[in-house]
């Protein structure tokens, strides 16, 4: 899980590329990403990042609050929970708007394609 709001450090980003390494060659980790709209003095690092995440095809989300986040993150685990039962078109109910994407479309592949979830 990884939340920003106004940068995106060094490290932060080596977290997120060890991650996304696991995530193309094994289906795991599930990477949920979210950034808070960040201040008119957000650091260059956050838009780069931004368009790497759109680069790689890595989906995030936009969070306005604490509450929200709260709300959207909840969200994603019913959808995980519903998908590890074997309940995918239960999951697919579950919807959370991120410009037209959601974390299913990130992790579906991974979880038809497993067998444990067959």
């Amino acid at each position: 899980m990884l939340l920003a709001w106004n940068k995106v450090g060094k490290y932060t980003e080596e977290e997120f590329d060890v991650a996304y390494r696991l995530f193309k060659s094994s289906g795991k980790p599930s990477i949920f990403t979210w950034f808070k709209e960040p201040p008119q003095a957000a650091e260059p690092s956050l838009d780069r990042f931004k368009k790497k995440l759109d680069g790689l095809g890595h989906f995030f989300s936009r969070y306005n609050d604490a509450a929200d986040l709260w709300v959207q993150f909840n969200k994603e685990l019913d959808r995980l929970d519903l998908a590890s039962m074997g309940k995918i078109g239960d999951a697919a109910r579950i919807y959370v708007d991120n410009r037209g994407a959601n974390i299913k479309t990130q992790i579906n592949d991974a979880i038809i394609n497993n067998p444990t979830f067959q």
